[in-house]
């Protein structure tokens, strides 16, 4: 018996199926399945960009947030100490 894995097996099987399955496609439906493949890839990559844009945002927010916190805890504490000068 020959020392191959399983999984080249499988490989090697799925390998010849695919190529049975393309000869028997029109060539219609073959560029159909190629161009569907091509607008996943693609709506795949616009999606990806977008997750990055919203994180991006998330983190300008973020700052914005830490920035505006530290700016009143100065004010509240500026405003305490005029308090107890009095």
């Amino acid at each position: 018996m020959l020392n191959m894995s399983f999984k080249k097996y499988a490989k090697l099987l799925g390998r010849r199926g695919g190529r049975k399955r393309a000869v028997n496609l029109s060539p219609e439906r073959r560029s159909a399945i190629a161009s569907l493949g091509g607008r996943a890839r693609a709506e795949s990559f616009r999606l990806a960009k977008r997750i990055d844009e919203n994180f991006l945002y998330l983190n300008a927010v973020l700052e914005i947030k830490s920035a505006c916190e530290r700016s009143f805890a100065g004010d509240a504490q500026d405003l305490e100490f005029l308090k107890n000068k009095k």
